[in-house]
């Protein structure tokens, strides 16, 4: 089964799943989100443990092995910093509002505003306060916000790692800033952000294909997560700014940590396999990466 391509994007922005749209079939791994980096010279090893950025409280885990090669590190490193100044949060809130102070309803006709808001308000049952929300933001961001409200009691890992980190008086750092991650957005235009999300031929339930992905994570089973998603061309056009580049750029980073001190690198679970894949990539630079079981 592959995941439709109209909750694809959805579900990238909410579980960090960047998907390499040219991947082989040559670079399958062993079923495991959690990775030992070793090798190369390295004093004491360091792990890549692939996260899911949104999960049902009842479907988390974190095994006794992943919380030994937690305690092992001296630093947590995620994709962002997640202590995000107060003025630096109204930053974002104003980056991903609709210009002008304009709703969904300015940018659609009212056959195709009337479908949408009843197939959210009445299929979906979001609550009214939530999408008035919905639509007043990009539609790209909005759609975060309804996978958000149709999953149960949800929690992220890297909040939960935080906090574990935390307890642990470790350092914690971003591998990339916020900003970074909202100017690959920014490159998608409006009309292909309404296009895309808002049309009434591309309504489908976004949990649909998130328990799909989700199974496939509690399986611990990456191969299986890449080989889900398909991509069209719409997606195409950024496949090198959500993964490729990405990847790369976080390489050196990595090298650098790990070289340092041990450290628990924590990044969406399908930035992992592949060609392009962190763990390929440490590969590539002469590390030994193997799944921790």
């Amino acid at each position: 089964m592959k995941i439709i391509k109209n909750t694809l994007l959805p579900l990238i922005l909410i579980l960090g799943l960047t998907i390499n749209v040219n991947a082989q079939d040559n670079f399958e791994l062993e079923n495991s989100i959690i990775w030992k980096i070793s090798g190369k010279g390295l004093k004491s090893p360091s792990f890549i443990f692939g996260t899911i950025h949104l999960v049902p409280k009842k479907e988390f885990f974190f095994t006794k092995k992943m919380q030994k090669s937690l305690e092992s590190c001296k630093t947590l490193a995620l994709e962002i910093d997640l202590d995000i100044p107060l003025k630096k949060q109204l930053e974002i809130a104003k980056k991903i509002v609709l210009p002008n102070n304009k709703t969904l309803s300015d940018y659609i006709t009212a056959e195709e505003y009337n479908k949408f808001s009843s197939y959210y308000l009445d299929s979906l049952k979001i609550k009214k306060s939530k999408f008035n929300r919905i639509q007043r933001i990009l539609p790209i961001m909005s759609s975060g916000l309804i996978l958000n409200e149709l999953i149960k009691n949800p929690v992220t890992y890297e909040k939960i790692l935080e906090k574990k980190a935390k307890k642990q008086k470790m350092d914690i750092i971003g591998l990339e800033t916020i900003d970074f991650q909202l100017s690959i957005f920014e490159k998608i235009e409006l009309s292909e952000q309404i296009k895309f999300f808002c049309k009434p031929d591309t309504f489908s339930n976004p949990l649909t294909e998130y328990n799909v992905l989700l199974k496939a994570y509690t399986k611990q089973n990456l191969n299986e997560l890449h080989k889900l998603m398909e991509f069209d061309d719409f997606m195409e056009d950024l496949e090198n700014d959500m993964l490729t580049q990405r990847n790369k750029n976080w390489i050196p980073l990595i090298d650098k940590l790990i070289n340092t001190q041990p450290t628990f690198i924590a990044v969406g679970a399908a930035h992992l396999p592949g060609e392009y894949g962190v763990i390929n990539l440490l590969r590539k630079e002469g590390y030994t990466v193997t799944a921790v079981k």
